[in-house]
C-alpha cells in the first residue's frame, strides 16, 4: 500500500499500474483549501507594499475572479481521484463536497472518511484541573489565522477568567500573534 498524505504526486497512477500496490491519497484539509490559502496569502502579501498591491489586484487575483485557479485545482484533484484506490477525507461532508465538485457519485465513490481514532476516557479527569485552551500548529496567516483566535479570545476571556489560552507553534508569523496579544491586552 502506497499512501500519499496530502501530496499531489503526479505519478500516482504509474505506481498503481506498474506495481501491485494499492494507492491511497489522504487529504488532511478542507476540500480545495489551496484556493482559499492562495487568495488569503495574496491579499495579505498585497497589504505589505503598494507594488505588491498592484501586482495582486491587477494580475494575480484575476486567476481567482475568472475561476482559472479553481478549474486547474479541480482538474488536479480529479486526476488524483482517478489514479488512486481510495481517497481519504476527514468527514462525510468533505467527501460530498469533493464528489460534487469532481462530478463523481458520492455513494459509489472511492472516498473514505477517516474519523479521529482517539476518544477521551470518561471518568479520569480530576476536579481541580485548570481550564486550558491550546492551539497547536504552524503560525502562518493564510491558513491558520491565529489572529481570529486572538480576537475571539479577547472577547471571551473576561467572561472566563479561570481559562488560559496557550498558543504553541512556529512559522512565518511568529511575532504577529505576540504583538496582537499585547495590543489586545491578553496575557
Amino acid at each position: 500500500v502506497f499512501v500519499s498524505q496530502g501530496f499531489k504526486i503526479p505519478y500516482l497512477n504509474d505506481i498503481r499500474t506498474q506495481t501491485s500496490a494499492k494507492v491511497v491519497f489522504v487529504s488532511h484539509n478542507a476540500p480545495f483549501w489551496e484556493s482559499l490559502f492562495k487568495k488569503e496569502n495574496g491579499k495579505y502579501s498585497a497589504s505589505k507594499s503598494f507594488g505588491k498591491w498592484l501586482e495582486w489586484y491587477l494580475l494575480r487575483s484575476l486567476k481567482f475572479r475568472l475561476g482559472i485557479f479553481d478549474k486547474k485545482l479541480i482538474k488536479s484533484y480529479l486526476n488524483i481521484y482517478n489514479s488512486v484506490d481510495a481517497f481519504g477525507v476527514l468527514c462525510d461532508s468533505y467527501a460530498n463536497e469533493f464528489a460534487t465538485k469532481l462530478g463523481v457519485e458520492s455513494s459509489s465513490s472511492k472516498f473514505v472518511t477517516l474519523t479521529n481514532a482517539a476518544y477521551p476516557k470518561v471518568g479520569n479527569c480530576t476536579q481541580n484541573k485548570q481550564k486550558e485552551v491550546c492551539c497547536v500548529g504552524r503560525l502562518s496567516y493564510a491558513d491558520k489565522r491565529v489572529d481570529r483566535l486572538l480576537r475571539v479570545w479577547s472577547v471571551s476571556a473576561p467572561k472566563h477568567e479561570d481559562c488560559v489560552l496557550h498558543i504553541v507553534g512556529d512559522g512565518s508569523e511568529t511575532t504577529t500573534p505576540k504583538a496582537m496579544a499585547k495590543q489586545l491586552g491578553l496575557k
